[in-house]
């Protein structure tokens, strides 16, 4: 059973502030111990939205952590975007179409780099502190379906290296013949 805290007290110096960012990083820390642990709480949805009061409670929120520790170099992250956003609205529109898939965390940026690991998040959801993941928001039913999809790809490296090759396929044959130099 989880364990509730006691109320947060508002102050004039931000002490709620400090409390939510002390919980958070507490959820943060224990979902980064079980790898695949998603959160389907409304709560998890009021981290990633300025107007926590316009939360629709039949939203869901799902975190697939990629395994880039197990393959360092595998390039996850256009596995999953795929040309100009091409895999992911793919996915999106596989799923149902009522899912939002983000990658967040360590490496999801092109502006991740070794000069900002000390640089705090800035309120940003999913900042350079957490590993990479996939991030799934939505209806509870596409929610679902986009995991399976997302899961295929991450842990069948026989489903990847497919996707990757008709991913390159679309690249040079829609680049037309001799373009460059």
């Amino acid at each position: 059973a989880p364990v509730s805290s006691p109320p947060a007290i508002s102050s004039s110096n931000g002490s709620q502030t400090a409390d939510l960012s002390r919980k958070r990083g507490v959820e943060d820390a224990l979902a980064s111990l079980i790898p695949g642990l998603g959160t389907t709480s409304s709560d998890a949805n009021k981290r990633h939205r300025s107007d926590a009061s316009s939360v629709d409670p039949n939203k869901v929120t799902k975190k697939l952590w990629i395994p880039s520790d197990r393959n360092p170099g595998y390039n996850y992250v256009g596995l999953l975007i795929g040309p100009g956003g091409s895999k992911q609205r793919e996915l999106v529109a596989q799923s149902g179409g009522d899912v939002k898939i983000s990658i967040r965390g360590r490496g999801s940026n092109s502006k991740d780099g070794a000069g900002t690991a000390g640089a705090p998040g800035g309120g940003v959801p999913g900042a350079p502190e957490e590993p990479l993941h996939v991030l799934l928001e939505g209806s509870a039913e596409c929610v679902a379906k986009a995991e399976g999809l997302v899961r295929t790809l991450l842990e069948d490296s026989e489903a990847a290296d497919k996707e990757k090759a008709r991913q390159l396929g679309s690249l040079t044959g829609s680049g037309g013949g001799g373009v460059g130099g």
